[in-house]
């Protein structure tokens, strides 16, 4: 018989990284016509993201909006279209900030970008 009750006082920190379910190599890819951010953390996470471009003002996109949960294995995907405030320039810089939250403990995963 199997106990999956999880025994108190053992609790791992929860942590965060930027990595896909098929891709562990990268978790954060935009251009100016697609976005993609995925995270690993820890399974049923509550995650939120804020993503800024150029002149750092959040993309008002829907999919970024609102808090979602890491799945079974840990795993979220963002896929959006960028909505950024580059005044009809490329996007020249971006950053993202995602946000964990599970169990009292929280995390939280930077990073920056730069273009040519």
């Amino acid at each position: 018989m199997n106990d999956l009750t999880p025994t108190s006082g053992q609790r791992t920190p929860l942590s965060l990284d930027f990595k896909c379910n098929d891709n562990p190599a990268g978790g954060f890819y935009v251009n100016s016509s697609y976005g993609r951010v995925c995270v690993k953390t820890a399974p049923g996470a509550a995650l939120t993201i804020a993503v800024k471009f150029c002149n750092g003002a959040p993309d008002p996109s829907n999919e970024l909006q609102g808090t979602v949960y890491a799945d079974s294995q840990g795993y979220y995907e963002w896929n959006w279209k960028p909505q950024p405030d580059c005044q009809g320039h490329p996007i020249w810089k971006g950053d993202v900030v995602v946000k964990a939250q599970l169990h009292g403990q929280s995390a939280s995963f930077t990073t920056s970008f730069f273009g040519d």
